[in-house]
């Protein structure tokens, strides 16, 4: 027996057998934790392993305000592999419904981890559906991405493309105004007038507020479409600051304990009650405390659906509608 484990055909056996082990190891090693991390953390169902990468599915209805839940559980399977920093590649493919608040957010989640230095990789698709196509195409998305030049989409009246910065730029919101004046085939008056108001006091929300006094980011992102068949516009604006709930937390403990008579509150009712104006400083600058219950006051009558998201309320103010998220959004979408 002796002679046999010493045998050059055994050595080679043996060597053999110590690579593959070896180099089923390495493989075990660098995939360790991507299985369990698919079935039991992201807690969505559209994701796979395939090969060195996570494929994220966008849901067919791809849409923040009419598909909430599913929308949100797909950008937080984004956010945790984002910071595992694997590979991933977000699959469009399958989407039938597309609204431009799924497009910003995206953008802003993209650009905001990038800020980080995460060293996440992220690819991904266009949708198959020609109308999502289009419409991805022409929001100007493929502007803030590492995409083809064969990607750059086309000018679309109906489409005000994505506009972002970091500070108040009246400019970007007179666009919008002229774009509304142009949708809507009138002259100028007070609606056009009072939705650049809005966005200029949402410029400056995410200037003063979204952020921390060191924060090395502080961005918003705005677009608009037109829809010819309901003669509607609809408005988008997001932030990825801190959100509206965990500022006011962070700023108006007392006042939230005299409001409530709790400091324990649900972050929908905290958004109710900014909008109210019940977190109003006395200092003489116009944007203490003053942004959110003007874009309230501003919307009334002007605005059809004014919605507000921030990290897990939810608000609609045309009907007084609020409640709180599953998932959490963060910053503020408007």
């Amino acid at each position: 027996m002796k002679k046999i484990f010493q045998s050059a055909a055994w050595k080679r056996h043996s060597k053999k057998k110590a690579l593959k082990l070896l180099k089923r190891k390495q493989k075990n090693e660098k995939t360790k934790g991507h299985s369990a991390y698919v079935n039991k953390k992201a807690g969505y169902k559209s994701v796979k392993k395939r090969q060195n990468r996570i494929e994220i599915e966008a849901p067919p209805n791809f849409s923040i305000i009419n598909n909430l839940d599913e929308t949100l559980d797909f950008f937080e399977a984004m956010q945790r592999y984002i910071e595992k920093g694997v590979t991933i590649f977000l699959d469009l493919s399958r989407v039938v419904k597309l609204t431009t608040d799924a497009i910003l957010y995206m953008l802003s989640r993209i650009e905001y981890n990038r800020s980080l230095n995460y060293k996440s990789s992220i690819s991904g698709n266009a949708p198959r559906d020609e109308n999502c196509n289009k419409i991805l195409r022409t929001s100007g998305f493929y502007k803030y991405v590492y995409a083809d030049s064969s990607m750059d989409g086309t000018n679309d009246a109906s489409v005000y493309s994505v506009e972002s910065d970091i500070k108040v730029e009246p400019s970007k919101a007179k666009g919008i105004k002229d774009f509304a004046k142009k949708c809507l085939n009138k002259s100028e008056s007070s609606d056009e007038k009072n939705i650049y108001k809005i966005l200029i006091e949402c410029m400056a929300n995410t200037k003063n507020h979204a952020y921390t006094a060191n924060s090395s980011y502080a961005k918003w992102w705005l677009m608009a479409s037109f829809d010819e068949k309901t003669k509607r516009i609809r408005f988008t604006f997001v932030d990825n600051g801190l959100g509206i709930p965990k500022t006011i937390r962070k700023r108006w403990r007392e006042t939230i304990r005299e409001v409530f008579g709790v400091l324990r509150v649900h972050d929908s009712d905290l958004i109710f009650s900014a909008l109210k104006g019940e977190f109003r400083t006395q200092t003489g600058f116009s944007y203490r405390g003053k942004g959110l219950p003007r874009i309230h006051e501003t919307a009334k009558g002007k605005i059809a659906d004014l919605v507000i998201i921030s990290r897990r309320g939810y608000v609609n103010c045309s009907n007084d509608d609020k409640r709180e998220l599953k998932k959490c959004f963060h910053g503020t979408l408007l």
